[in-house]
């Protein structure tokens, strides 16, 4: 199998035929974010923002493929190196005439720590890994909150 697209995105729609439209891709995020709560210090390290987003892959097959089912293993890490999240799925059977297999992980939160956020993927077939890793970054920074604007607490 051979990866072809592989995108960290706010949402995708499949059409009637399978069609994929990526919506948002996510490459850089800023998020205006407040570090106090309530009088106390909020460790940035610790916190994860409510946010829907999709990790999307195309996979295509070749001849040698036919037959085989893959796992497919989604990792994302903080950006200090300690993994957030971990999700392993089967990807369809190959078959003749069919050389295209897509997946998608929705996921609801966001690693809020600053920095470079570590998305990787790789295929593995009856338990042994033969893919290579694929790797790609979200870089999420924490900015101020533009001027007028206030802080309304959380119910």
């Amino acid at each position: 199998m051979r990866l072809l697209v592989l995108c960290p995105c706010e949402r995708v729609i499949f059409d009637k035929r399978e069609t994929p439209s990526l919506i948002s891709l996510i490459q850089n995020m800023d998020v205006a974010f407040e570090l106090t709560a309530e009088g106390q210090k909020i460790d940035p390290k610790k916190i994860v923002f409510p946010k829907e987003w999709v990790l999307y892959s195309r996979w295509e097959s070749s001849g040698e493929d036919v037959g085989k089912i893959f796992e497919q293993t989604w990792q994302i890490h903080w950006p200090d190196g300690e993994k957030f999240a971990e999700h392993k799925m089967m990807l369809k059977p190959v078959t003749q005439g069919d050389n295209i297999n897509q997946s998608y992980v929705q996921l609801s939160g966001l690693p809020g720590q600053p920095g470079v956020i570590k998305i990787s993927t790789w295929l593995s077939h009856e338990s042994q890994q033969v893919s290579e890793v694929f790797i790609v970054h979200v870089t999420l920074r924490h900015i101020p909150f533009p001027e007028g604007m206030t802080v309304v607490p959380a119910p």
